[in-house]
């Protein structure tokens, strides 16, 4: 009983200490990586501004091709949205919204595993007859120290998903290189509320 006390007490001690040292760690994490894609703008961020393109290029679709996927309609532009469910706990649940979206900037604001929002980039800009593409993960993870020592690991966690997606992208595009038809994009603002389910 003693010993079970002692080892009740030291993860405690863990614990709290684990906590201090969090409250003095940076509460904001930025996670960016690019590359640069022989095709123009339009053609890649046409992979992007529409979600039913993701699953050409993500790496976690990549991982669990069977998870669950439901689509707002419409699928693209502002205030568009997906869910996904997996049983793989690599790939977990989640919602993907996409905010404000421009010629050369598209936002999007995840929430995994109901964790809260955190907000990431894609930014596109013309290098050498191509679209170099940067994508970015910004989280403020604010009053949580736990999350803070979680952010001191999060470029390494993150970091090799980015770099296969856009490999993937860049495999993709290059190899389809006039962009898919896509309806008119909605207004800014416009209410996204009807959906339809694909499991995938």
């Amino acid at each position: 009983m003693k010993i079970f006390k002692r080892v009740l007490i030291a993860l405690l001690a863990i614990i709290l200490l684990a906590g201090v040292v969090g409250f003095f760690l940076p509460q904001h994490v930025l996670v960016e990586r690019s590359a640069v894609i022989n095709a123009p703008v339009e053609v890649v961020s046409a992979q992007i501004n529409e979600f039913k393109n993701w699953n050409n290029w993500s790496p976690w679709y990549a991982i669990d091709p069977t998870e669950k996927i439901v689509y707002s309609e419409p699928s693209f532009g502002k205030g568009a949205w997906f869910t996904w469910e997996s049983l793989n706990s690599e790939v977990g649940s989640g919602k993907m919204m996409l905010g404000e979206v421009t010629a050369d900037k598209t936002e999007f604001i995840l929430n995994y595993q109901n964790s809260g929002d955190a907000n990431g980039f894609f930014t596109f800009t013309p290098e050498n007859g191509g679209t170099k593409v940067n994508w970015s993960f910004d989280a403020d993870f604010k009053n949580n120290p736990y999350m803070h020592l979680v952010g001191l690991f999060m470029d390494k966690m993150l970091g090799g998903y980015f770099e296969k997606g856009l490999a993937n992208m860049k495999a993709y595009v290059e190899s389809h290189p006039v962009a898919p038809a896509t309806p008119a994009t909605p207004e800014i603002g416009t209410a996204v509320t009807d959906s339809s389910a694909a499991t995938h």
